[in-house]
């Protein structure tokens, strides 16, 4: 059986999105906060307003029950939303009573993952400089990425177009595709998902491939309670404003929206729904001929994501280089190497710029891998 051709590819992580004004995690409450007072000027219905603030009063709740334990965990931030996620997945049981003489009252009640994505989503909606596709009328460094990818030059012979992989939730990727009336955007090749050739350009010369292994705030179906659709994920794109969409069915998001939370059991509670767009970018991993990296840690919390794309690069037959784009770009590549043994890290180019992925990328990164 042939072997199939290789592709570049570049991985974003949470760095990536600063540029855009969109907050890290430890930054969100604050970012959350500008976005529920941006909605003040938009036309939000009242009952989606008292839903916002009823989730945003049990947050700031939840992280003052939480500071108490800054003291003694090392790194732990009530702030940063990934460790209201993990705090949430220690605190599952359905009862207080089974020690004997009771439990500590939980720290997280209940069930909250939707309320979390919830929240989220409101906060990812939200930039000053990137709030919807309008926004990209100047070009920026996210319209620049895209350009250098897809053209206009045709990848090397025995190659394929390169692939986009994310751990983010936002849309700056897909405001700027949707200003190249040449491409289209595919999310998934699997037919089934409604995922492929989201713009239907019936004149684009390509599709560009972006996996988003967490989900995104536009993928949701045409109605409260369906799942993923084209429809759904395009008009979220295209809205005048994607923060009012969202919040308009705040109300009844949360469960629909697919989005996979911040927490350590990933791979085993969202395999199932999931298994499309992990498979593929283990697939892409694996025919990387050179693979760029931005503003993504390699934090050895996210296994999920490591395993993926380590294991996908030890098999790859093509592989030339890692380039790493981040103020901490030595330490991201030393966490990447220690998943490798000397033959592999000796073999491999390694490039880091430790530099922020900003609008001025563009001016000294003229070759995107080197």
């Amino acid at each position: 059986m042939a072997t199939p051709p290789s592709r570049d590819v570049i991985f974003l992580g949470a760095g990536a999105s600063l540029a855009g004004g969109l907050p890290t995690a430890a930054g969100f409450t604050k970012h959350l906060l500008a976005a529920r007072n941006e909605l003040v000027s938009l036309s939000v219905a009242a009952s989606a307003l008292e839903a916002v603030d009823r989730d945003l009063a049990w947050l700031i709740e939840t992280q003052e029950r939480l500071r108490p334990a800054v003291q003694s965990l090392r790194g732990f931030d009530p702030d940063n939303i990934e460790d209201i996620f993990r705090v949430w997945g220690h605190e599952r049981s359905q009862s207080e009573s089974y020690l004997p003489g009771g439990a500590p009252p939980r720290l997280v009640p209940g069930y909250q993952y939707p309320r979390l994505i919830r929240l989220l989503s409101l906060a990812l909606a939200y930039s000053k400089s990137a709030q919807s596709l309008a926004a990209f009328a100047t070009p920026n460094v996210y319209s620049w990425l895209v350009d250098r990818i897809a053209g206009p030059e045709l990848p090397d012979d025995g190659m394929v177009a390169p692939t986009l992989v994310t751990t983010n939730y936002d849309l700056l990727i897909e405001f700027a595709v949707a200003k190249r009336p040449d491409l289209d955007l595919t999310y998934t090749f699997n037919d089934a998902t409604g995922l492929r050739n989201i713009f239907q350009r019936e004149h684009a010369e390509r599709a560009f491939h972006y996996l988003k292994l967490h989900g995104s705030i536009n993928w949701w179906g045409v109605a409260p309670g369906f799942r993923v659709s084209r429809e759904g994920a395009l008009a979220t794109i295209l809205s005048d404003s994607p923060l009012a969409a969202i919040a308009a069915r705040y109300t009844s998001a949360g469960d629909d929206i697919d989005m996979v939370p911040p927490a350590f059991l990933k791979d085993v509670i969202y395999r199932a729904v999931w298994s499309d767009v992990w498979d593929e970018a283990h697939a892409v991993f694996s025919l990387c001929r050179r693979l760029l990296i931005i503003g993504y840690s390699f934090s050895p919390a996210d296994v999920l994501v490591q395993h993926m794309a380590t294991l996908g690069l030890a098999r790859s037959e093509f592989l030339e280089s890692i380039t790493v784009i981040d103020p901490d770009a030595e330490g991201v590549i030393g966490r990447i190497q220690e998943s490798f043994s000397s033959d592999f890290n000796g073999r491999i180019r390694w490039i880091a710029h430790n530099d922020r992925f900003d609008d001025d990328t563009p001016k000294w990164a003229t070759d995107i891998f080197g």
